[in-house]
């Protein structure tokens, strides 16, 4: 144990070790209830005096104590909850003292009046208040009542050695005071070293993303003929399939016709024939004929409309595909007037690497420092310029990503229509 000012103290041993914490306490009520509760406000018991002035000199007053003008009050906060009997009802004279007790730990077995760390006793108790807490819709909050309590009088009885009278073995927690700080310039200098790894270890993924900066744009250029390869080609199929299901309309159309007037010097032949079959018998095999090559036209039509709709959907991700590669490919040559983003991540990279090398040489000013006011200054601009060095080294994986980001989408977006890139003559 550290020497303190009363450790040399041999007739008052007072070194105020273990205080007492203020959230491990229970309150008895009558002997039987021990109540859970939130708070116990702050109480006093307060002498009341008659001051009287001194002749003569008139350097001091005497004070005369007089009869106590207005009752002492405890006020208790507690929760809500589901009691069978409220042990504080309004009006209650109170038979026993109210005990309150704190303790070292908060354990149920360690609330015992008069051997626990302190007790207070109230004597003479009645219930004079109850204050309801505050209902309000748009907090979250647990409903509270205050219980206000007038006593006579109240005694405080300490118990120091409450661990021992417990039975508390040494691996029992008790509260203890703070352990001693560490060196400050050490843990400065940990701190700016710690801050100076991360700088270095983002670097490294900078260069890392950094180097596949060349491939990238040439798989983007690629992806980028590949994908417009695929749009003309959608682009063709959709005219040709549309052109012939024109085509297919108007010979559906053409049909018709044939037909209504085919069936129409039927019924000029029947009325001529009486009726006779001989003579409707080649019109029937031409009608028949007819509305069967009408029938397959139809489900022609319907085949290539179904056809149409499937390329006009392609047709759709093919132009999505085709302008976010366009915009990949644009920022990463710095076409149509657009930023070169590869450019602009290659000189983050540089920037990263040039801050990174100042926090170093500042770690090495802060190295040599021996007290906290000569390493204040060389660990503050080492730590921001480390900082700075992270912060380019994002910008600069972030850069990449985009462009991985974007490649791998159109990727996706080919590996479903590959054949289109080969040939226009292929349909989906």
């Amino acid at each position: 144990m550290a020497t303190t000012i009363t450790s040399e103290n041999f007739l008052v041993m007072n070194q105020g070790n273990s205080p007492l914490v203020g959230y491990n306490f229970m309150l008895r009520v009558e002997g039987l209830y021990d109540l859970p509760c939130k708070s116990i406000r702050a109480f006093s018991r307060e002498l009341e005096f008659d001051y009287v002035q001194e002749g003569g000199l008139n350097d001091y007053v005497h004070m005369l104590r007089k009869p106590i003008s207005r009752p002492f009050t405890l006020e208790i906060e507690r929760y809500v909850g589901v009691d069978y009997v409220d042990p504080l009802p309004e009006g209650a004279d109170l038979l026993l003292p109210i005990i309150l007790m704190v303790s070292r730990v908060p354990t149920q077995s360690s609330y015992i009046p008069f051997v626990c760390a302190r007790t207070y006793v109230f004597t003479g108790c009645s219930v004079i208040k109850k204050t309801y807490g505050d209902l309000v819709g748009d907090r979250s909050e647990l409903l509270v009542e205050t219980t206000t309590i007038a006593y006579r009088e109240f005694s405080v009885i300490n118990a120091p050695w409450s661990e021992a009278a417990l039975g508390l073995d040494d691996d029992t927690q008790v509260a203890q005071p703070p352990a001693p700080a560490t060196n400050a310039t050490d843990d400065l200098k940990k701190e700016t070293d710690d801050i100076i790894k991360t700088a270095e270890s983002e670097l490294k993924k900078a260069e890392t993303a950094l180097a596949k900066s060349d491939s990238l744009k040439s798989e983007i250029s690629s992806t980028l003929s590949k994908i417009q390869k695929v749009q003309s080609n959608l682009s063709q199929q959709i005219d040709d399939v549309s052109n012939l299901i024109q085509t297919l309309t108007s010979q559906n159309r053409q049909i018709q016709t044939e037909i209504q007037d085919l069936n129409a010097h039927m019924q000029e032949v029947s009325q001529n024939s009486g009726g006779s079959n001989e003579a409707l018998a080649p019109f029937l095999q031409e009608y028949q004929r007819k509305k069967q090559e009408s029938n397959e036209i139809n489900k022609q039509i319907q085949e290539n409309r179904l056809l149409l709709g499937n390329l006009e959907d392609a047709g759709d991700d093919a132009d999505a595909a085709l302008r976010d590669i366009t915009s990949a490919d644009n920022l990463a040559s710095g076409k149509n007037e657009n930023p070169n983003r590869i450019e602009e991540a290659s000189q983050s990279k540089t920037k990263a690497q040039e801050y990174l090398n100042t926090a170093k040489e500042k770690q090495k000013e802060l190295a040599s420092a021996t007290d906290l006011t000569a390493a204040k200054g060389p660990a503050a601009s080492a730590q921001s310029q480390a900082k700075a060095s992270i912060r380019a080294s994002t910008a600069v994986c972030k850069q990449i990503e985009f462009f991985e980001t974007k490649l791998k989408s159109a990727t996706e977006f080919l590996s479903e229509y590959e054949s289109l890139t080969e040939s226009e003559d292929t349909t989906v």
